[in-house]
């Protein structure tokens, strides 16, 4: 199995580009895995602006909304999951699947990868929140801390400020 890091934060913390900065530094074939589906003008400048910051890093952009670990990924390449709340969010909305099923599919994408980097949110509170919204916060907090027990490397995100949690380098 490939190293997996985790990049933890909230909206705006720089969690993206930290990753993009981290994927910049390591050698070998790089891949962008966008799990966005754009359906808002919101959407369409946060992918736009995601595209201006990895500009220069050499990454082959895949758009796999569900079911990464089917995704046509090159064998032994750096994979950018960007981002792992967009993933849950499909799988359990579109493809009516659990969190246990995108747990299991991204360690089995970690296995034809050399390293796997993972982008979330993270802090979010399920009980400021009713019904089905809690529910995928719920679920989104609980497979962060499912990745980050099988992760190599764990950084959170605050300010634009990494604090590293697990692990000391790549």
């Amino acid at each position: 199995m490939g190293n997996i890091s985790i990049i933890l934060g909230s909206n705006q913390s720089g969690k993206s580009r930290y990753a993009e900065k981290m994927v910049s530094q390591l050698d070998g074939e790089k891949v962008y895995l966008a799990t966005m589906i754009p359906v808002t003008e919101e959407n369409q400048c946060r992918i736009r602006k995601h595209q201006i910051q990895r500009q220069g890093i050499g990454f082959q952009t895949i758009e796999c909304p569900y079911s990464v670990d089917k995704c046509d990924i090159p064998l032994d390449c750096i994979v950018l999951v960007e981002d792992l709340s967009n993933l849950l969010g499909n799988e359990l909305f579109l493809k009516h699947r659990t969190k246990q099923t995108v747990l299991e599919e991204l360690l089995v994408l970690s296995e034809t990868c050399k390293h796997l980097i993972i982008v979330s949110i993270s802090g979010l509170d399920e009980k400021m929140y009713e019904d089905e919204t809690a529910f995928y916060i719920q679920q989104l907090n609980d497979l962060n801390a499912d990745l980050v027990e099988k992760a190599d490397f764990v950084v959170e995100m605050k300010d634009g400020h990494a604090l590293i949690k697990k692990g000391g380098t790549l």
